[in-house]
């Protein structure tokens, strides 16, 4: 995930910005025209007035943005399963093994 990406979003309103539980996991899917649909995997930080927080984001488990603000192509989907936490924290965890300075 390149990190110009991650950079700005909207802040939710009506319903979605009930959402939002910091800490928590979630799904984010981006479709652009001409594009094949992506997935984003993200834990909430925090909410802010011009946007959503995120300890760490990843697309492909390999690679981790850390404390960045999600794009607007980003669209939540749903809350993680437990399982699904349980992988993303043991991706997360190698990842900043292999990249301690």
């Amino acid at each position: 995930m390149a990190s110009e990406e991650v950079n700005v979003i909207a802040r939710p309103v009506g319903e979605e910005a009930k959402k939002w539980q910091a800490g928590e996991l979630y799904l984010f899917t981006a479709s652009q025209v001409g594009e094949p649909e992506r997935t984003l995997w993200a834990v909430v930080a925090a909410e802010e007035c011009d946007g959503i927080v995120v300890e760490s984001a990843t697309e492909d488990f390999s690679y981790f943005s850390r404390w960045v603000r999600l794009s607007p192509v980003w669209q939540c989907r749903r809350l993680a399963t437990r399982e699904e936490l349980r992988d993303y924290a043991y991706a997360l965890a190698l990842y900043e093994m292999q990249h301690r300075a």
